[in-house]
């Protein structure tokens, strides 16, 4: 959960940085979405590696449950 807190905070950070950048320099109308991506990725790149995480411990119980049930049938 904490990779999440970080990238939210990041992204935050960015979201502010950006803002100001631009009521200093103005970025123009059809170029703003080429900045977008600095607070949206942290964000992205956290909520990617949790699906990983949880995948990878969906993967991990269902593997031990397939040796237990393997070793249950040797047993017999």
């Amino acid at each position: 959960m904490a990779p999440l807190w970080l990238g939210l905070g990041i992204g935050i950070f960015w979201t502010h940085a950006l803002m100001g950048s631009a009521k200093v320099s103005s970025i123009e109308a059809r170029n703003w979405w080429r900045y977008m991506w600095l607070p949206l990725a942290p964000l992205l790149f956290a909520i990617l590696g949790r699906y990983v995480m949880r995948s990878l411990e969906e993967s991990r119980t269902g593997v031990q449950r397939l040796q237990a049930d393997m070793y249950s049938y040797k047993k017999l």
